[in-house]
């Protein structure tokens, strides 16, 4: 966020940790973190830095991906170990190789990337941010494979499903489902939001997707269903920029949906947009 420093805690009991980083050494607002995929180094993507910073857990050693020529929204390791992808608002993904610190491809976008999200096989990837298009590309080459407008102004965040066959966008019109090979809409958009979808998330059974909005509430979808489970428009007292179900979600939310699914409001005719990646 917009404190500088990054700081661990335990999963434990959510105590303190030692390690992070100090503010001095980011001189920058957080926008994204990402683990690797041996939970060893941490990926922290910086806003007025321009830059990725490799942490080590386990020395505290840093090391800088610089290339970018603007703030950097957001930072994906791959499962092979090998590579992470960053996404910026200078229009550009870079995929990079972590043994040598190099740029392996770089794709330019012709808009802010405020979100990427990567295909269960490891072979796609998945982009979006200001305009209304998604965009997939080959994640070994680099090469644009397709795109479509899906919202109007903004794509905020997006989440994949674990069979491959759904991608969820978060948007200004709400949250748009697509197909995953050809990105064209499954459904209208699922609304509730009037300011505007910031953040998504769905199961790995894909049944249930949950989202975030610029009205300070939460919402729950069942998979195909255009009707919200259950929303609530007062969550939090701001716009919501997160959200995450657990693996037994559709038990809990299954019992919740019998008392919450006719709760919540509805507000102001207006747009919004997430500032974050």
């Amino acid at each position: 966020g917009a404190d500088p420093a990054v700081l661990l805690y335990s999963g434990q009991d959510g105590t303190r940790i030692e390690g992070g980083l100090a503010a001095s050494k980011t001189s920058s607002t957080v926008n994204a973190l990402a683990f690797s995929a041996d939970s060893k180094r941490l990926y922290v993507a910086l806003q007025q830095a321009w830059t990725v910073l490799e942490l080590d857990l386990a020395t505290g050693e840093t090391r800088a991906f610089d290339a970018h020529t603007a703030g950097v929204t957001c930072v994906i390791a791959l499962a092979d170990g090998t590579r992470m992808i960053s996404g910026s608002r200078d229009h550009t993904i870079r995929c990079w190789d972590l043994e040598k610190s190099d740029t392996l491809w770089k794709a330019d976008t012709g808009a802010e990337v405020l979100c990427l999200a990567v295909s269960p096989d490891g072979k796609r990837l998945y982009a979006g941010g200001r305009g209304a298009s998604v965009r997939v590309y080959d994640l070994e080459a680099g090469t644009e494979l397709g795109s479509s407008e899906v919202q109007r102004a903004y794509i905020s965040a997006l989440a994949a499903t674990k069979d491959g066959t759904r991608v969820y966008t978060a948007g200004d019109r709400g949250v748009v489902p697509v197909d995953a090979q050809t990105l064209s809409p499954l459904s209208e958009p699922l609304t509730g939001p009037t300011k505007g979808m910031f953040c998504v998330a769905v199961t790995d059974d894909g049944e249930w997707i949950t989202g975030g909005d610029a009205d300070n509430g939460i919402w729950l979808w069942r998979k195909d269903e255009a009707k919200p489970w259950w929303f609530n428009t007062a969550a939090h007292a701001g716009p919501v920029h997160a959200v995450v179900l657990t693996p037994d979600a559709v038990e809990e939310e299954e019992e919740a949906g019998d008392t919450e699914e006719d709760a919540g409001g509805e507000g102001a005719d207006e747009e919004g947009e997430s500032e974050g990646g």
